[in-house]
């Protein structure tokens, strides 16, 4: 089987992933194994928010929209390894990086996400060098919540 989600016909949600045959989060939230025993040593990471001290920079001049009633721009990797983006970005070069994911947060391949972005369409990627960078897109805004993806 591929990686995956499955929802079964009781609404409860399995995960499918390399390294895990079979896992699941109940009702409580809580991450079960195939044995169905609980792994308490299986925690999601805390945002880590780009700009902030021991965190990567942002480069090329782009900068949170607006840290009080925006999204920071921030990123985390789940109990599973999928990497979560967020935020909202402003002011930098479209075709520049936004800034670079540290190694473990990476994809193995390159991957394009659709973004919005202020009164255009916006399109960013990351590549298998961290590097968050918009391709499309006004840079008045951009909106960087992208799915989440495996950490190769």
């Amino acid at each position: 089987m591929q990686n995956g989600m499955i929802v079964d016909k009781d609404g409860k949600v399995h995960f499918v992933t390399a390294g895990i045959k079979r896992a699941r989060i109940d009702e409580n939230g809580n991450f079960s194994t195939a044995d169905g025993k609980i792994d308490t040593s299986i925690a999601d990471d805390s945002w880590h928010e780009v700009g902030t001290a021991g965190e990567p920079a942002f480069e090329n001049n782009w900068v949170n929209y607006d840290g009080t009633t925006r999204a920071t721009a921030a990123f985390r990797k789940d109990a599973l390894g999928f990497v979560h983006i967020k935020g909202m970005v402003k002011n930098g070069t479209i075709g520049q990086t936004i800034f670079t994911l540290p190694s473990g947060y990476r994809p193995p391949k390159y991957l394009y996400y659709p973004i919005a972005s202020w009164d255009a369409y916006g399109q960013v990627y990351v590549n298998d060098a961290g590097q968050v960078i918009p391709t499309h897109g006004n840079n008045g805004w951009l909106c960087i919540n992208i799915p989440p993806f495996y950490a190769g």
